[in-house]
Formats: structure tokens, C-alpha cells, sequence
């Protein structure tokens, strides 16, 4: 009984991380585009 649970935690922590990763990457690439707007609303 033990070992499993200790293994599906694991698997979910890994599916945890890789969201969080995903997320991460989507909130840089939407603050990259919102700078580049910037710019070149500026640059006008």
C-alpha cells in the first residue's frame, strides 16, 4: 500500500512541475509581446 501511493504522488508532482513550467513560459512569452507592443508604440 505504501510504495504505490509514494509513486502516484511522485508522478503527479512531475505533472505539477511540467504545468507550472508550461504556464511559466506562456506568462513570458505574453510579457515579451506586451514589451515589444510597448516599443514600438514608443518608437511611433
Amino acid at each position: 500500500m505504501g510504495e504505490p501511493s509514494v509513486g502516484s504522488k511522485g508522478i503527479e508532482h512531475q505533472q505539477i512541475m511540467k504545468n507550472s513550467h508550461v504556464i511559466q513560459g506562456d506568462m513570458h512569452n505574453l510579457i515579451m509581446k506586451v514589451n515589444f507592443l510597448i516599443l514600438i508604440k514608443l518608437l511611433i
